[in-house]
């Protein structure tokens, strides 16, 4: 007759140990703990090699792709590239581009210069708050005032920058 091996009662069972607390156990204990070490470290190996095939298999078929992808833009570029028309359009595309960067050059210093009277009239308010106002309100008025004038500073170096650009 079969011997099914005896389950173990709450009392018996225990947490997997480390390998020290295990050496100093009798033999049938260590031997059951040592076994279940060994299928949790099976598990894992097992585990972390099917995530490595599968990092495999995406990074070639990622590869793959780029390269099918490669192949057509670059037959297309040569067409592309010594075209009468492409060369005419590239012209305009850098025009254009260096249209628009001067434009949104333009734009940012005109939110600067915004920016930059929004902080003066800020500043105005502060120092026409009446007398017993600023009395009890006088560290957050003094750091308000601080802020201010660190924000008025880096937006002149700012400005600064675009005196050295054409704009």
């Amino acid at each position: 007759m079969d011997k099914k091996p005896k389950m173990k009662s709450f009392n018996e069972y225990t947490e997997p140990k480390t390998l020290e607390e295990i050496l100093e156990m009798d033999e049938n204990k260590a031997n059951m703990h040592l076994s279940q070490l060994d299928e949790d470290v099976a598990m894992k190996i097992v585990g972390s090699a099917i995530k490595a095939i599968e990092l495999a298999a995406k990074a070639t078929y990622a590869v793959g792709k780029l390269a099918g992808a490669g192949i057509v833009k670059g037959g297309k570029a040569l067409m592309q590239r010594y075209a009468k028309q492409a060369i005419a359009d590239r012209k305009r595309a850098k025009v254009m581009k260096k249209a628009k960067r001067l434009s949104q050059l333009r734009m940012s210093k005109e939110d600067i210069l915004d920016a930059k009277q929004r902080i003066k009239d800020e500043q105005d308010r502060l120092n026409q708050i009446a007398a017993d106002e600023k009395a009890l309100n006088k560290r957050k008025i003094e750091d308000a005032k601080k802020k201010l004038s660190a924000a008025a500073k880096e937006l002149d170096k700012q400005l600064q920058s675009f005196k050295k650009v054409k704009v």
